[in-house]
C-alpha cells in the first residue's frame, strides 16, 4: 500500500492557477451615419424645411392648441394599429398646416378590443373617445370634430370622463 500516493494537501491560502478560455473578440458595432457625401450640401431650403418641422413637432408636443388629440398607444393599440393611425393624423395635419392642435399619446386604456382609440379634447368640451380607428377614420375625426366641431357619433365611443364617487 505504500505505493499508493495520496495526493499532497493543499496549503491554506495557496491556490491553483486555472487555465482561462480566451474570450473571443465581439464584432465591432456599426458606425452611425456619414454626413452627406462630399459635393451634395445642404442647401438654404433644406435647412429652412428642417426647421420649420422641428417647430411643428415642438409645437405639437408642447404647445396649448386649440384642441388636443391623445392616440392611445399601448401595446394593443399598436399591435391592432395605433402607430398608422398616429401617422395618418401627423400627416392630414401637416398638409393642411395645422399648428394649434397638440398631438400626445397614452398608453392603453383597458378596452384592449377597440383599439386603436383616439380622445378628442376641445376647450369647454368634454372630451371624446373615438374607438376602432384607422387611417381614414383619423382624419375624418380630425376634419369633422377637430376643425369643424362636430362629433363623428359613428366613431365615438364616450363622450365625457368617467367620475368614480
Amino acid at each position: 500500500m505504500a505505493d499508493k500516493k495520496r495526493p499532497a494537501k493543499k496549503k491554506a491560502g495557496k491556490k491553483t492557477p486555472v487555465k482561462k478560455k480566451p474570450i473571443p473578440k465581439k464584432a465591432a458595432a456599426p458606425k452611425a451615419a456619414a454626413a452627406p457625401a462630399p459635393g451634395k450640401k445642404l442647401t438654404i431650403q433644406d435647412l429652412a424645411q428642417i426647421r420649420d418641422k422641428t417647430r411643428a413637432l415642438l409645437t405639437i408636443r408642447e404647445g396649448q392648441g386649440r384642441a388636443k388629440v391623445t392616440v392611445h398607444m399601448g401595446t394593443c393599440g399598436i399591435a391592432a394599429g395605433a402607430r398608422e393611425v398616429m401617422d395618418a393624423l401627423l400627416d392630414e395635419m401637416q398638409k393642411r398646416k395645422i399648428k394649434d392642435v397638440v398631438v400626445t399619446t397614452s398608453g392603453c386604456v383597458g378596452l384592449c378590443s377597440r383599439e386603436p382609440m383616439a380622445t378628442v379634447e376641445i376647450a369647454g368640451e368634454p372630451p371624446v373617445k373615438y374607438v376602432d380607428m384607422d387611417a381614414q377614420k383619423i382624419r375624418k375625426v380630425l376634419v369633422d370634430h377637430v376643425l369643424k366641431g362636430h362629433l363623428v357619433k359613428e366613431y365615438a365611443l364616450a363622450v365625457g370622463n368617467e367620475m368614480l364617487f
